[in-house]
């Protein structure tokens, strides 16, 4: 059922930024400047776009476009909230056939690892889709149909470009399959993808039995309410998946095709958009999971990573640093230089010192007893000395929180920013009122974080695997302590990532007294936000919760605040040092996210410590940390 725009309506649309999606295009040849990273890309055209109130047009010509953002270099982007890829040093507007289009010229960051794969990825026309964001100035009703309205655009100013999953425009260039290449059907799965056929409820005659909606008076006013609510909520059901689908396809990678996944939520009525959501974020997880993170070594060079030894990284390194040529060092040294390379080459980021690949200090050097590795082997080895893995150390990560790992970009996560509401109608009639929830996403970007390590310069005349045990116990552990700390209490300034602690929206409670009631408190805080299923932990100080085991929940009784257990009103109360001396914390921890970007460059200083015969190590790691929903978390500070 059509229905036109108000001015009020039309005048709504001015005050809020618009996004349409489409295909990009451009020549090889004449529009693509390798040297310079510098593509001439079609980012619109006139081509009407289905809107939920009709077809919108934009019109394409100097008077009709404000392109002061374009003159000022607007950006280019990583997903429309991500960051900048590009920026704009040109436009052109041309003629392909009947359609208006609009080209402008981008000029790629050297310098941004992740905007030199997108600029090579869309050359190569892996990624061959981008959206603009822009502003409506002005829209006039061009045309009326039977079926529906169209509205020109006359005055619109593009805001910026990004790159994004799906296309929406088939006039920009190459679509999503070859179905989209033909005009007449891609609207018409345009129209079939925006008026689905319903499955409405049975109505009852004036007999009390069901009758299928054709054998009822369809031409009633009281059907025709129903049948616009029901398409109304269904329209709205697939725009919130189809948005999610859009946004997020290329955090899950190729592997995954969210335009499928998103068709079968929609041929399934009773799925709903946050159920999709949440399908999205396990399949970042997955992906996060199964993809050889960018500092590890290829399934390939198993062997070298059998034959490596952190103390010959560490050795080659101070050669290095004294002005021997890397490739002339010895054969001794080729595993460890080689793998430093393999990764640099991968990540396009060259090393300051020598890369470690991540399988090196995550777990122990599988031990061999004939070939090349042979003269390693310690006669005895203890069992306590195996490295455990990093998040093993971490206190966030022991209660629960979602660690992402082998990141080769910035990430966005999908998270629920406001939520849908229940609604009553005064008669059968009526309206259903539209509460569309509000979506948003949670961005990661590399943050970069360094600790020192000193160790005595004799231990690098040993070749026992105890000694390399030690060596990288000790990195791991400098790293967890590090990541925890900026987990928990990260300032958000000098470089670091926010921390849960000072994060906007979490919850509030006094433990200026302490005591039982605020215990419980802290469970009705996250239970009003609607997060009590998941990692439920308290985290605090040793002191703190010693003080809470000899403090009774009503004197005179030998019950605890903090049990025998370390349990405090149902859930465990966990401790580190690295909390301030006078905070607890509670909440739902899958919802802290830490990522690493799986880099760990080694630099090595072998003349600061000399008089004291020490070595300085210095790891160098990428790390950002995130919080999908702040509710899901309460704080308490200054016990007493």
């Amino acid at each position: 059922m059509k229905k036109k725009l108000t001015e009020e309506q039309i005048r709504s649309l001015a005050g809020e930024p618009q996004s349409r999606s489409l295909a990009v295009s451009f020549n090889k040849e004449e529009d693509v400047d390798k040297e310079n990273m510098t593509i001439w890309m079609t980012v619109s055209s006139d081509v009407p776009y289905r809107r939920s109130f009709g077809y919108e047009s934009l019109v394409h010509s100097k008077e009709a476009v404000d392109l002061s953002r374009v003159k000022a270099g607007a950006a280019y982007r990583d997903s429309h909230d991500g960051d900048q890829l590009a920026v704009s040093i040109g436009h052109k507007f041309v003629k392909d056939g009947d359609v208006n289009k609009l080209k402008l010229g981008l000029k790629f960051s050297k310098h941004n690892p992740r905007a030199v794969m997108v600029f090579n990825e869309t050359v190569d026309e892996i990624r061959k889709n981008c959206s603009i964001r822009y502003n409506i100035m002005e829209m006039v009703l061009a045309k009326e149909t039977e079926e529906d309205y169209y509205y020109d655009v006359t005055k619109w100013e593009l805001i910026h470009a990004a790159t994004v999953p799906d296309p929406a425009d088939y006039q920009v260039g190459f679509g999503r399959n070859a179905d989209a290449t033909n005009p007449e059907k891609l609207l018409e799965l345009i129209r079939q993808a925006h008026n689905p056929e319903l499955k409405l409820q049975l109505i009852t005659n004036n007999k009390g039995e069901n009758m299928p909606p054709s054998e009822n008076n369809a031409g009633t006013e009281e059907v025709a309410v129903q049948i616009k609510n029901a398409r109304d909520a269904e329209s709205k059901r697939i725009r919130e998946i189809r948005k999610v689908a859009r946004d997020f396809q290329s955090e899950v990678g190729p592997n995954v095709d969210l335009d499928k996944e998103a068709t079968l939520y929609e041929e399934d009525p009773d799925k709903t958009a946050d159920q999709f959501k949440n399908l999205v974020l396990s399949k970042i997880k997955e992906k996060a999971a199964t993809q050889t993170p960018l500092g590890n070594a290829d399934e390939a060079d198993e062997k070298d990573l059998r034959d490596y030894s952190i103390i010959n990284a560490i050795n080659a390194s101070i050669l290095v640093k004294s002005g021997t040529n890397p490739d002339r060092l010895s054969r001794e040294y080729k595993t460890e230089i080689g793998l430093s390379k393999m990764i640099a080459e991968k990540t396009g980021r060259p090393a300051r010192g020598i890369y470690i690949p991540n399988q090196v200090l995550k777990q122990q050097r599988d031990m061999v007893t004939t070939g090349q590795g042979a003269h390693f082997i310690a006669t005895d080895l203890l069992s306590g000395q195996l490295i455990e893995p990093l998040r093993n150390k971490m206190v966030t990560t022991r209660m629960g929180a979602t660690y992402l790992e082998g990141l080769s970009g910035d990430v966005s996560i999908p998270k629920l920013t406001g939520s849908a509401t229940f609604s009553w109608r005064s008669t059968e009639t009526t309206t259903i009122t539209d509460t569309t929830p509000t979506t948003g996403s949670l961005s990661l970007t590399p943050k970069f974080g360094s600790a020192a390590v000193d160790i005595s310069d004799a231990l690098l005349v040993q070749s026992s695997p105890d000694v390399e045990a030690l060596i990288k116990k000790d990195i791991n552990l400098v790293k967890a302590i590090g990541i925890d700390l900026a987990a928990i209490h990260g300032t958000g300034s000098g470089g670091q990532p926010t921390g849960l602690a000072g994060t906007a929206g979490i919850g509030s409670v006094d433990i200026s007294s302490m005591n039982w009631a605020a215990a419980v408190e802290f469970e009705s805080d996250i239970d009003s936000g609607n997060a009590m299923e998941g990692a439920l932990n308290f985290v605090t100080t040793p002191t703190v919760r010693g003080t809470l085991k000899s403090r009774a929940k009503e004197e005179g009784y030998p019950n605890y605040i903090v049990n025998e257990n370390n349990m405090m009103n149902g859930y465990p109360v966990m401790t580190s040092n690295q909390i301030t001396a006078d905070n607890i914390l509670f909440g739902n921890w899958e919802h802290l996210i830490i990522a690493e970007w799986g880099l760990t460059d080694l630099i090595v200083d072998p003349y600061t410590g000399a008089r004291s015969g020490l070595i300085q190590l210095t790891i160098k790691v990428m790390i950002d940390i995130g919080v999908r929903y702040a509710a899901a978390f309460s704080k308490g500070a200054n016990f007493t």
